[in-house]
């Protein structure tokens, strides 16, 4: 292999059935992207999964604030207002 590569002209042109490389050798590259976008895939649904839970206690902590608020933190900034 090594000699051949000496041998060979660097100005030959390469074969190139479709006459475009990158889907010339997208054959020996499919795999590759294949677990690339799985790798990704993964990665996002992680970041959802992380999401949903973050939303869910920050809606857990919304209703505990409605329960415990009476009105009269936003009441006495509305008459401080008005003065």
């Amino acid at each position: 292999l090594i000699e051949l590569c000496k041998n060979t002209d660097p100005n030959a042109k390469g074969w190139r059935p479709t006459r475009r490389p990158e889907l010339d050798v997208l054959g020996h590259t499919r795999i590759t992207l294949q677990n690339h976008v799985e790798r990704l895939e993964e990665i996002k649904q992680d970041y959802v999964s992380q999401l949903e839970e973050k939303k869910r206690y920050y809606e857990q902590l919304k209703e505990q604030i409605k329960e415990l608020d009476d009105g009269s933190l936003f009441a006495s900034k509305v008459d401080g207002f008005q003065l």
